[in-house]
Protein backbone atom coordinates (compact mmCIF):
# COMPACT_ATOMS: atom_id res chain seq x y z
CA UNK A 1 0.00 0.00 0.00
CA UNK A 2 2.99 2.47 0.54
CA UNK A 3 4.27 2.11 -2.80
CA UNK A 4 0.76 3.07 -3.92
CA UNK A 5 0.02 6.13 -2.03
CA UNK A 6 3.18 7.86 -3.51
CA UNK A 7 2.23 7.81 -7.09
CA UNK A 8 -1.03 8.70 -6.23
CA UNK A 9 -0.01 11.95 -4.44
CA UNK A 10 2.31 12.55 -7.53
CA UNK A 11 -0.63 12.30 -9.71
CA UNK A 12 -2.84 14.37 -7.74
CA UNK A 13 -0.01 17.31 -7.05
CA UNK A 14 -0.04 17.19 -10.84
CA UNK A 15 -3.70 17.59 -11.39
CA UNK A 16 -3.24 20.69 -9.17
CA UNK A 17 -0.53 21.80 -11.40
CA UNK A 18 -2.09 21.57 -14.20
CA UNK A 19 -5.44 23.00 -12.94
CA UNK A 20 -3.53 26.15 -11.73
CA UNK A 21 -1.24 26.65 -15.27
CA UNK A 22 -4.96 26.31 -16.89
CA UNK A 23 -6.43 29.09 -14.56
CA UNK A 24 -3.80 31.32 -15.01
CA UNK A 25 -4.04 30.95 -18.69
CA UNK A 26 -7.92 31.95 -18.60
CA UNK A 27 -6.83 35.39 -16.59
CA UNK A 28 -4.21 36.11 -19.13
CA UNK A 29 -6.97 35.78 -22.09
CA UNK A 30 -9.77 37.84 -19.85
CA UNK A 31 -7.20 40.68 -19.75
CA UNK A 32 -5.65 40.37 -23.05
CA UNK A 33 -7.56 43.36 -25.78
CA UNK A 34 -7.73 40.29 -28.26
CA UNK A 35 -11.35 40.53 -28.20
CA UNK A 36 -11.40 44.85 -28.91
CA UNK A 37 -14.14 44.05 -32.38
CA UNK A 38 -17.03 44.26 -29.58
CA UNK A 39 -15.73 47.13 -27.43
CA UNK A 40 -17.86 50.41 -27.95
CA UNK A 41 -15.66 53.35 -28.07
CA UNK A 42 -18.34 55.55 -27.55
CA UNK A 43 -17.99 54.36 -23.71
CA UNK A 44 -14.62 54.61 -23.22
CA UNK A 45 -14.99 58.33 -22.18
CA UNK A 46 -17.81 60.50 -20.97
CA UNK A 47 -18.84 63.62 -22.09
CA UNK A 48 -17.56 65.45 -19.64
CA UNK A 49 -13.77 63.95 -20.70
CA UNK A 50 -14.58 64.79 -24.39
CA UNK A 51 -16.32 68.18 -23.81
CA UNK A 52 -12.77 70.39 -23.20
CA UNK A 53 -11.35 69.61 -26.55
CA UNK A 54 -14.59 70.75 -28.41
CA UNK A 55 -16.30 73.21 -25.92
CA UNK A 56 -15.17 77.08 -26.86
CA UNK A 57 -15.64 79.47 -23.84
CA UNK A 58 -18.49 81.13 -25.68
CA UNK A 59 -20.15 78.55 -26.32
CA UNK A 60 -21.35 75.66 -24.02
CA UNK A 61 -22.51 73.03 -26.33
CA UNK A 62 -22.11 69.38 -25.60
CA UNK A 63 -20.70 67.04 -28.12
CA UNK A 64 -22.11 63.92 -29.68
CA UNK A 65 -20.75 60.59 -29.82
CA UNK A 66 -21.76 58.58 -32.71
CA UNK A 67 -20.19 54.67 -33.26
CA UNK A 68 -18.77 54.97 -37.15
CA UNK A 69 -17.17 51.54 -37.29
CA UNK A 70 -14.59 52.38 -40.21
CA UNK A 71 -13.19 48.78 -42.21
CA UNK A 72 -15.02 46.47 -39.37
CA UNK A 73 -12.98 48.76 -36.81
CA UNK A 74 -14.65 49.70 -33.64
CA UNK A 75 -14.59 53.51 -33.77
CA UNK A 76 -16.40 56.62 -31.87
CA UNK A 77 -16.29 60.43 -33.60
CA UNK A 78 -17.26 63.31 -30.81
CA UNK A 79 -18.14 66.10 -32.72
CA UNK A 80 -20.09 69.56 -32.55
CA UNK A 81 -23.09 70.09 -33.55
CA UNK A 82 -21.99 73.46 -35.13
CA UNK A 83 -17.93 72.91 -36.04
CA UNK A 84 -16.40 70.68 -37.67
CA UNK A 85 -14.12 70.07 -34.32
CA UNK A 86 -13.35 66.16 -33.61
CA UNK A 87 -12.34 63.92 -31.05
CA UNK A 88 -11.82 60.33 -32.78
CA UNK A 89 -11.12 57.30 -30.67
CA UNK A 90 -10.72 53.87 -32.35
CA UNK A 91 -9.37 50.54 -31.71
CA UNK A 92 -7.19 48.77 -34.60
CA UNK A 93 -4.64 46.67 -35.40
CA UNK A 94 -1.20 48.47 -35.41
CA UNK A 95 -0.08 50.72 -37.82
CA UNK A 96 2.54 49.34 -39.79
CA UNK A 97 5.97 51.27 -39.27
CA UNK A 98 5.87 53.09 -42.54
CA UNK A 99 2.83 54.98 -41.46
CA UNK A 100 4.99 56.23 -37.86
CA UNK A 101 7.68 57.80 -40.24
CA UNK A 102 6.70 61.00 -38.83
CA UNK A 103 5.61 60.34 -35.29
CA UNK A 104 7.82 60.37 -32.22
CA UNK A 105 7.94 57.65 -30.12
CA UNK A 106 6.93 57.78 -26.00
CA UNK A 107 5.34 54.91 -23.43
CA UNK A 108 1.81 55.34 -22.37
CA UNK A 109 0.32 53.27 -19.30
CA UNK A 110 3.75 51.13 -20.05
CA UNK A 111 3.12 50.68 -24.17
CA UNK A 112 4.74 51.94 -27.16
CA UNK A 113 3.20 54.90 -28.23
CA UNK A 114 3.59 57.06 -31.59
CA UNK A 115 2.21 60.73 -31.13
CA UNK A 116 1.81 63.15 -34.21
CA UNK A 117 1.18 66.35 -33.64
CA UNK A 118 0.07 68.61 -36.76
CA UNK A 119 -0.02 71.79 -36.27
CA UNK A 120 -0.57 73.73 -32.75
CA UNK A 121 -4.38 72.34 -32.51
CA UNK A 122 -4.43 68.77 -33.49
CA UNK A 123 -2.79 65.64 -32.08
CA UNK A 124 -3.06 61.71 -32.82
CA UNK A 125 -1.85 59.26 -30.43
CA UNK A 126 -1.44 55.72 -30.91
CA UNK A 127 -0.36 53.28 -28.34
CA UNK A 128 0.26 49.66 -28.76
CA UNK A 129 -1.45 47.62 -26.61
CA UNK A 130 0.11 44.64 -28.28
CA UNK A 131 -1.49 43.32 -31.31
CA UNK A 132 -4.41 45.81 -30.67
CA UNK A 133 -3.84 49.65 -31.11
CA UNK A 134 -5.98 52.73 -29.26
CA UNK A 135 -5.97 55.32 -31.14
CA UNK A 136 -7.08 58.87 -30.56
CA UNK A 137 -7.24 61.77 -32.94
CA UNK A 138 -8.06 65.16 -31.92
CA UNK A 139 -8.57 68.68 -34.05
CA UNK A 140 -10.36 70.78 -30.76
CA UNK A 141 -11.38 74.42 -31.17
CA UNK A 142 -9.12 76.90 -31.42
CA UNK A 143 -10.57 78.50 -28.56
CA UNK A 144 -11.32 75.08 -26.57
CA UNK A 145 -10.26 74.45 -23.27
CA UNK A 146 -7.53 72.54 -24.01
CA UNK A 147 -6.12 74.61 -26.45
CA UNK A 148 -5.51 77.34 -24.09
CA UNK A 149 -3.00 75.28 -22.51
CA UNK A 150 -1.40 75.31 -26.38
CA UNK A 151 -0.32 71.22 -25.64
CA UNK A 152 -3.17 69.26 -27.15
CA UNK A 153 -1.27 65.83 -27.00
CA UNK A 154 -0.24 66.28 -23.24
CA UNK A 155 -4.02 66.38 -22.83
CA UNK A 156 -4.54 63.77 -25.27
CA UNK A 157 -2.12 61.53 -23.67
CA UNK A 158 -4.02 61.72 -20.44
CA UNK A 159 -7.14 61.12 -22.19
CA UNK A 160 -5.74 57.59 -23.71
CA UNK A 161 -4.64 56.93 -19.92
CA UNK A 162 -8.04 56.90 -18.74
CA UNK A 163 -9.15 54.93 -21.50
CA UNK A 164 -6.36 52.09 -21.14
CA UNK A 165 -7.04 52.25 -17.63
CA UNK A 166 -11.24 51.33 -18.37
CA UNK A 167 -9.97 48.95 -20.56
CA UNK A 168 -7.47 47.20 -18.25
CA UNK A 169 -5.02 47.13 -20.63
Amino acid sequence: MPSTSLPRKGFAAACVALGLAACGQGDEQQSSPRNYLSIDPCALLTADEVAPYLVESDRLAEPQARREDFSAQPRCVWRRPDRAFFVELSLRPPAADSERVESRKLAVGGNPAYLSPDGRHTCRLEVDTGGVSVLMDVAPGSRSAVDDDGDVCAEVTTSVTTVLGRLRW
